[in-house]
């Protein structure tokens, strides 16, 4: 905490241009959360106790104030419009969301784990310095990306087949005699229409079988779950590879 979150010299001149100690107490709360985590105060639903005692402790103000402070929404709104302004920030809205989940999906094409994802989105965010919104609007994004990555991987894994390979594909065993049952929870069945209006069915995986290897090792997991005949291995995994590359 005292590496991320002490005051330097010009911080406190600032904080002393605020009137009444509840008000440079909130502000210098604000500046330090702002700065170092991209996050709003009000945005914030977790406990702030030791940050704001050890706020407090560096500009000599009790620390019980920031209760005076938390009441006031309007003074903790302008504070933080200037203190975005000062420090180059912008809140995101609803313009950004494709953003946040293209983020999401690039970090799900390798991953089905959540913090991987939801670290690409901050990530994300910081490096184009938004203020992160509420935790609910990351999740949601999270998972809007992950389903978008899914999406992908269907896509480029019926990519360029032949309505050959596609029969062939549907004819696959959906059910592994190890696991009993689907080798994974999706188990989502997608369909491309070819040109006579049939409709061959394919059933999809979770992307997560592709982390640590990536699209390279879906073609051989994929044959080991489901028989996947050697002739279809290269198309599969071609398509795979052009999607991850593009």
């Amino acid at each position: 905490m005292a590496r991320r979150f002490t005051l330097t010299p010009s911080d406190q001149d600032l904080v002393l241009t605020r009137r009444g100690a509840a008000n440079r107490l909130g502000f210098a709360v604000q500046l330090a959360l702002l700065r170092h985590s991209g996050r709003a105060l009000a945005q914030i639903e977790e406990p702030l106790d030791a940050l704001v005692a050890w706020i407090a402790t560096q500009i000599h103000v009790p620390a019980h104030l920031f209760t005076d402070y938390a009441r006031r929404p309007q003074t903790m709104t302008d504070h933080a419009r200037q203190l975005a302004a000062m420090l180059g920030l912008r809140p995101s809205t609803n313009l950004d969301l494709p953003f946040m989940i293209e983020a999401a999906a690039q970090a799900a094409w390798t991953t089905n784990r959540p913090e991987p994802i939801v670290t690409a989105i901050v990530s994300g965010l910081r490096s184009q310095n938004f203020i992160l919104p509420a935790l609910p609007v990351i999740e949601r994004t999270g998972a809007a990306g992950r389903a978008r990555a899914r999406k992908r991987a269907v896509d480029a894994l019926l990519a360029g087949l032949t309505d050959e390979q596609l029969a062939e594909l549907d004819r696959l065993p959906v059910v592994d005699p190890d696991l009993g049952g689907a080798p994974s929870r999706c188990g989502a069945s997608v369909s491309r229409t070819d040109g006579a209006g049939r409709q061959p069915q394919f059933h999809v995986w979770d992307v997560g079988f592709m982390k640590k290897g990536g699209p390279g090792w879906i073609h051989p997991i994929l044959r080991l779950f489901c028989q996947v005949p050697a002739s279809l291995d290269l198309s599969l995994s071609q398509s795979l590879s052009e999607t991850s590359q593009s």
